[in-house]
């Protein structure tokens, strides 16, 4: 789970109120790639980010997203 909540934070920018409202229905999984939502901003404007894998990175960070989803 922390591993998850880092990888939303950081590509999302997210804030912490921000990870905590985030629920699974506000990802779409796009097959090369999730889309996020995220709803009740600081500033009151719904975001959206993506994550995808890197290919400089050698963690796959769909995967564990992916594994983490399944879960919930």
């Amino acid at each position: 789970m922390v591993k998850v909540a880092l990888i939303m934070g950081v590509a999302g920018a997210c804030r912490g109120n921000e990870l905590l409202q985030l629920s699974i229905n506000d990802v779409t999984d796009l097959g090369s790639s999730l889309l996020v939502r995220i709803k009740n901003t600081k500033k009151g404007i719904d975001r959206t980010f993506v994550v995808k894998n890197s290919s400089k990175s050698c963690i796959d960070f769909m995967k564990l997203c992916r594994q983490y989803m399944a879960l919930r």
